[in-house]
């Protein structure tokens, strides 16, 4: 059996994100989850985004997790803490 091959598919951001809340630190995780809608998954990962209002205490991956920041507006500060 091959392994099937992911299909690249153009996202529509702003349509995506409308009615989504901006992320803040007062979100609860369900909150968080709701804000960051889901557009792709592939290799046992996922695709999603969001619109962080403050600093959130859910933006955490585990060790062996990846990520890709992608800003298109604003000011970003990315802070990593060593395990």
């Amino acid at each position: 059996m091959t392994a099937q091959r992911p299909t690249m598919k153009a996202h529509n951001i702003r349509a995506a994100l409308r009615g989504k809340r901006k992320i803040t630190s007062r979100m609860t995780y369900r909150e968080f989850r709701a804000a960051c809608p889901k557009l792709a998954s592939f290799d046992g990962g996922l695709l999603t985004m969001g619109r962080f209002a403050a600093q959130s205490q859910w933006e955490r991956h585990p060790d062996d997790g990846d990520e890709l920041l992608h800003k298109l507006d604003g000011k970003i500060e990315v802070t990593v803490l060593p395990a």
